[in-house]
């Protein structure tokens, strides 16, 4: 099953990154926005995730699990060799989305400085991390309650402000952080699954995905009015968006359908029957007693 995974724009949105298992594992590809054939940029047998373009443009951040769980590397948009930044101390695709989720929108600082990155602590809790690209040093920035995380972390465009999501016993919800003061504010919370905002290029508003109508779509809200806007509609699930300082928007829609099928447990070489078709999402299927 082919899956492309977790996009990212470069500085000027005239290239493209994202993870696709053409070769098995997933990788990291680079492709023209503007047409034009893709380039692979690691090849490994682990499974590379959701690149993140840096503001200068010399290095693309992602993740990977090389046999120690999480953790984030650097590599230059061109190809080259890559460079382990930090370890997130997540298992790699055990606690759901969390290690994909471990890198935001907008991860990097306006001047390429530092990345935000979702670090796990021996007591279960997930907070947001800051690591300077240069020496290594790294800060912790969020301080959340007992079993709950924060992920998909974003400095908006003039860096004043991050923008995060946490997960609170399964309660999704918005928060806002203040990079001078670390003053932290409550965004959105509500019944629906408010996740993986992504600042627009005036910093004012937010794009992030939802639960709230229905689907998983792209909702935008206004920082200061609190006000909503729904972008994307449909059976969804529409995820991770990512905008350029161009305004260029990127997304992940993610799908797929599990049917029911029958066949004759003495006779594996008969041809199976299929018993549902476009009903999405169907398990356990149980024979009668006859």
């Amino acid at each position: 099953v082919g899956m492309e995974w977790g996009a990212s724009l470069s500085p000027d949105a005239s290239f493209l990154a994202y993870a696709h298992n053409r070769f098995g594992p997933m990788d990291i590809f680079v492709l023209p926005t503007g047409g034009g054939d893709a380039v692979r940029l690691t090849d490994d047998p682990a499974d590379d995730l959701t690149p993140r373009w840096s503001p200068d443009g010399r290095y693309i951040a992602f993740l990977s699990d090389r046999g120690t769980g999480t953790n984030v590397y650097l590599i230059p948009p061109l190809g080259g060799p890559e460079r382990k930044l930090a370890e997130t101390g997540i298992p790699w695709l055990e606690g759901a989305a969390d290690p994909l989720f471990a890198l935001g929108a907008t991860p990097w600082s306006p001047d390429g400085s530092e990345l935000l990155y979702s670090r796990q602590h021996a007591t279960g809790e997930i907070a947001i991390w800051k690591v300077n690209v240069s020496t290594g040093a790294e800060t912790q920035l969020t301080h959340p309650p007992p079993d709950a995380a924060d992920s998909y972390a974003c400095w908006s465009f003039d860096g004043k402000r991050i923008a995060f999501s946490r997960n609170d016993g399964g309660k999704y919800a918005l928060w806002l952080r203040d990079a001078q003061s670390g003053k932290e504010q409550l965004l959105l919370k509500d019944q629906y699954r408010n996740m993986t905002p992504a600042w627009t290029a005036d910093n004012r508003r937010l794009v992030f995905s939802s639960s709230r109508s229905g689907a998983a779509n792209l909702w935008e809200i206004d920082v200061e009015s609190r006000q909503l806007r729904q972008i994307t509609s449909g059976a969804g699930a529409d995820i991770m968006p990512v905008v350029s300082a161009a305004g260029r928007l990127a997304y992940t829609t993610y799908g797929h359908q599990v049917d029911l099928y029958w066949g004759p447990v003495d006779q594996p070489q008969e041809k199976h029957q299929r018993l549902t078709s476009q009903t999405h999402n169907n398990f356990g299927g149980r024979v009668s007693p006859d």
